[in-house]
């Protein structure tokens, strides 16, 4: 999807979202990054996992667009590489 980006925010989730990165359903309570904008002249909002938000200047899709739970599905092994720092780091801060 192309399209115009014009708010984000990040939030605690209060119910489960799936991440538009990597494809996975969060838990309620998750910290995630919504964006909001207009593609293909509808409304869009899209979540973002902390281990995405972190992997996403890694990504070589075509024209930096990307489909949702393309991180995972085009770039397996570099996501689950960098699932596993962003979670272990998560993991020792707590």
């Amino acid at each position: 999807m192309s399209g115009h980006f014009f708010d984000s925010k990040t939030v605690t989730t209060r119910k489960p979202h799936r991440c538009h990165g990597c494809g996975r359903t969060m838990p309620p309570g998750t910290t995630m990054l919504v964006c909001e904008g207009i593609g293909d002249c509808e409304h869009y909002r899209a979540y973002w996992c902390e281990t995405c938000l972190e992997f996403e200047p890694q990504w070589t899709g075509d024209n930096n667009e990307i489909p949702e739970g393309g991180f995972r599905d085009e770039m397996p092994e570099e996501w689950e590489a960098c699932r596993k720092v962003v979670e272990d780091a998560k993991e020792t801060d707590q």
